[in-house]
């Protein structure tokens, strides 16, 4: 499903000039993506500096203008495309403990928090698997 919210954190992830560790100083000191993009742009710049802080509230650039709605095509067409946000209950544990987790996940199929995990302990029956990257999985 293609959301205002799944829209903030596709943003969030494609916007240049910022790397995973200023996404999440963000995150951190605003909450969720909608937040971010909310912020006047001196807190941002607090956070990640000034050019970033323009980057965050500038309008997409036309390559991140394209990835986004062929993201959302992406989201509309194919069955079962979801995107998996870290602040999204489906997202794998096991994840979690890496050093630098993905914020955003692409993901196809059926979204069941209870296959993550059997009795406690993660499930070695199911795992998430990445084939390729999104450029690929949306089109040329």
């Amino acid at each position: 499903m293609h959301t205002p919210d799944s829209a903030a954190w596709l943003r969030l992830t494609l916007t240049p000039g910022l790397g995973n560790g200023a996404r999440r100083a963000l995150l951190r000191a605003f909450g969720l993506p909608e937040a971010i993009f909310a912020a006047p742009r001196s807190r941002l710049a607090a956070v990640c500096g000034d050019v970033a802080a323009a980057s965050l509230l500038d309008a997409p650039h036309a390559t991140v203008a394209d990835l986004l709605e062929r993201t959302g095509t992406w989201l509309r067409e194919r069955p079962g495309a979801c995107l998996i946000s870290l602040a999204d209950a489906d997202y794998p544990p096991p994840l979690l403990h890496l050093a630098d987790p993905p914020l955003l996940l692409y993901a196809q199929g059926r979204r069941m928090r209870a296959r993550w995990m059997r009795r406690g302990q993660p499930s070695r029956s199911w795992a998430p698997a990445s084939t390729g990257s999104i450029r690929r999985a949306i089109g040329p």
